[in-house]
Order: C-alpha cells, then structure tokens, then sequence
C-alpha cells in the first residue's frame, strides 16, 4: 500500500532510496562489527596467553606457611629494618615477626589507611584520608600532619634520612616533606588512571616511582628531577606491563639489586634487574586466579584491590593478597642464585 497523496513512481522511488540507505549503511557497519567481534576474539586469545606462565621463567619458590592474618582483607604491606612485617587493612594495622607470629603492637585509625612506610628506628607513617600520621615504634602518636586537601588519595610513603615523601593518586604528584610534616615541595606530572601510584625510595638517595598510566617505573633524584625511566606496555609479550595502569605495586631488592613488581587485572609478580630488564616470575597469574573474574569466582569474594609487595633483609618477597589477607613469602630458587 503506497501512502497517500504520492503517485505510484514517486512511491517507488521512494523504496529504492531507502534500500540503498540501509545498504550503505550495512556496508560501513559490518565491516566495523565484524573486525570488532575478531579483535575481541584476539583480545581473549591474549589474555588467555598471558594467563599461562612458562614453568622456566619461574624464578621463586613459595614458602609454607603463609603469614595469615586476622583481618578481614589488606591493602598495604612494608618490612621494617628487623623484619617486622607490617600490614593494614580497612582502619587497622597489625605487626608479625619474621616468623609469622602476631606481636601486640596495633594501631586502630578513624579512617581507612591508605599508605604505610616504617622508618629504621621504628617509627611508623601512615596515610589516613588526606594526611599522615606519625607513631613511634610503640604505637604512641606523635604527631598528625595537615592536610594534604581535599582530592589527595596517599597510596604510598618512602622515607630518606630527613625527608618524607608521599605518592598522592588524587592530585598525580609526589609531595616532599621534612619529618615533621612541613611541606617543602611538590613534583612531576604523572598519568595515574586508578588509585595506585607507588614510590620507593633506595639507600643511594635515588625515587623511584610507579607511573602506571605511562607502564613504566621512573627514577628521580630527591629534587624531582627525572634521570631516567624503564617499561614498557605490552599485551603479549610478559616482559611488559599489561592493562590500563601497570605495575600497580613494586619493591626494591637488597642493595638496588633490581625490582619486585607487581600488577592487577591479570595478577602476577615479576622480577627486573637494576637496568629493568626482566628476568622471570616471582609468582604467574596461576597463583592469583581469585583476581581474573574469568575463573568464575562470586563477586563477594573478587576484590579488586592490586597485590602488594615487600622484600625482607634476606631477599624473601613478601607479597601480600588482598582478597584472602595473608602474607605469601617467596624465596629465590637455590639454583637460580
């Protein structure tokens, strides 16, 4: 039935633009949906491959027990100078010896913490909200600094001599600061798309930080100047970082030996030498499949919370898993030494 007022050609030709419309639009859509659907397909296809570690590359052996805590899940983990293992979760923080076994100093805070640091003699930093506060080796408050403002997330701590320095994800900038909490100076401009954003600090005087949007660790001097920098993306190749926003965490070996870093999404922990060169697994993506919601894990137990990682006097990597709030150790392989 052609519509009224039309006369039949007009009708006709009125069909036959239409179709050419849709046909050309189906013309310049497929193609787009089918590459789509194939680039998908390959997407899948490496992740699958990057879920799957060569045994060779493993370069660590996990040590039983675990350090299991009793929190109910943890976000950040630091080793004192005696080997006190520290971890926070939600508002708390509680202390284990090298062994493993819980020691009575706790510390509760009103906010959650953030960010953790211990310095040589004790005395701990913590990030709470938008500001650090400081407690003696005892647990005793020293001092609560002011605020850093009010869109600072403190995701990481490093202390060097007299001076303090604070990751803030929120603003994507390094704060230094005396140890007592009087500013002194702000830089870099990093590309931080999430809430993570790690500094460590080397006995030599030398920053290092997590430039995760970037892929890449940079290396600064205590001015913020950038020396140099290492990494690269890579959705393929393991020496890489892969995923929006890597490595999410990372420690230095004994005596700037190299790198311990660690990555979300597809959970693994790595080792570079001093250079940045990659040199194996500490731990693949095996290990970590409550992480890849791909294995089919309920959503109540999935936290996307990336691992944190440490290193002890004696080389062991401590990596603390969030989602089940232990402490794996890992110790290099005696014949990979």
């Amino acid at each position: 039935m052609k519509p009224a007022g039309y006369s039949a050609s007009q009708w006709l030709i009125g069909v036959i633009l239409t179709i050419a419309i849709i046909c050309s639009i189906l013309a310049i859509v497929l193609p787009v949906f089918l590459k789509e659907k194939k680039t998908g397909s390959g997407l899948q296809s490496d992740i699958e491959r990057l879920r799957r570690t060569d045994p060779l590359l493993i370069r660590y052996d996990e040590l039983k027990p675990s350090i299991k805590t009793d929190l109910k899940w943890a976000r950040n983990i630091a080793v004192s100078s005696d080997d006190r293992v520290i971890v926070t979760g939600g508002r708390a923080m509680r202390v284990y010896d090298s062994a493993g076994q819980k020691l009575a100093l706790e510390i509760e805070t009103e906010q959650e913490i953030s960010a953790i640091a211990v310095a040589d003699d004790g005395s701990l930093y913590l990030g709470v909200g938008d500001h650090i506060k400081m407690f003696d080796s005892s647990g005793r408050l020293l001092n609560r600094w002011e605020s850093v403002g009010p869109k600072a997330v403190l995701t990481s701590i490093g202390i060097s001599n007299d001076d303090v320095f604070v990751a803030d994800a929120g603003n994507r900038t390094i704060h230094r600061y005396n140890i007592s909490g009087e500013k002194r100076a702000s830089f870099g401009d990093f590309i931080i798309p999430s809430f993570y954003f790690d500094l460590a600090i080397s006995a030599d005087g030398l920053l290092y930080a997590a430039n995760t949007g970037e892929h890449r660790i940079e290396t600064y001097d205590l001015d913020g100047n950038l020396i140099s920098w290492w990494g690269v993306f890579s959705n393929e190749d393991p020496k890489g970082f892969c995923g929006c926003c890597n490595p999410v965490n990372f420690a230095l070996l004994p005596n700037e030996e190299g790198f311990i870093t660690c990555e979300k999404g597809i959970a693994r922990v790595k080792i570079y030498d001093k250079e940045g060169n990659f040199e194996g697994f500490v731990a693949g993506a095996e290990q970590f499949k409550q992480y890849d919601s791909i294995y089919g894990i309920p959503e109540d137990r999935y936290n996307p919370v990336g691992l944190d990682v440490a290193v002890d006097s004696k080389g062991r990597v401590m990596v603390l898993d969030p989602a089940t709030a232990e402490v794996r150790i890992f110790q290099r392989k005696t014949d990979d030494l």
